[in-house]
């Protein structure tokens, strides 16, 4: 966290969480709060703590704090997201969704977690945002689009409930419906 610097502790990670994080509600920007909480989620001492602080901070009343919570995502290595399904389940519900699903797409594409329930339900959501912008080549949701495609092919194929497989072939559908760009490429390609 070296764009936080309070009382000359530049570099000195572990004291100025220990600082900055019980104190978060005296912090003069919500928005260097949400970036402490986000940078320090994946530490064991402080996940809790930042796990409850996110989850408020995802439905703050700004967008910019909003944004900054959701960055909490792109941190994630390997299956560390998979110990974090209900944050993500938060975020999906939450007011920032809206406006920064690619935060959590992002993360939940290139995870090697299998986590079929807020999969599925981050593609849905997701859906239900941006709708018809998913078929226009030129918008960023289009690249979403694309991107969830592939999220929904890898948890069909990991899923062993016949519920959750029946639900990513209905958000197929729905792409297809809407003329998502690739989908039934994909989705032929599966099929071979």
């Amino acid at each position: 966290m070296t764009s936080i610097d309070r009382n000359g502790m530049r570099g000195k990670d572990e004291s100025l969480v220990s600082v900055l994080v019980p104190a978060a509600i005296d912090f003069p920007s919500w928005r260097s709060a949400a970036e402490v909480y986000a940078a320090y989620l994946r530490t064991a001492r402080y996940r809790s703590v930042c796990e409850k602080a996110l989850t408020r901070l995802f439905d703050d009343e700004s967008e910019k704090v909003r944004s900054e919570a959701s960055k909490c995502f792109y941190r994630f290595e390997g299956e560390e997201l998979g110990q974090y399904a209900r944050l993500i389940e938060d975020f999906i519900l939450s007011t920032a969704f809206a406006a920064e699903q690619r935060q959590l797409i992002y993360a939940l594409n290139k995870t090697t977690a299998e986590l079929p329930e807020v999969t599925v339900l981050a593609c849905a959501r997701f859906l239900d945002f941006v709708g018809q912008e998913a078929a226009e080549i030129r918008t960023a949701s289009a690249g979403l689009a694309d991107d969830t495609v592939q999220i929904l092919i890898r948890t069909y194929n990991q899923s062993r409930s016949s519920e959750t497989q029946a639900r990513c072939l209905d958000l197929f559908d729905r792409m297809a419906q809407l003329g998502v760009y690739g989908v039934e490429r994909a989705l032929d390609q599966y099929e071979r």
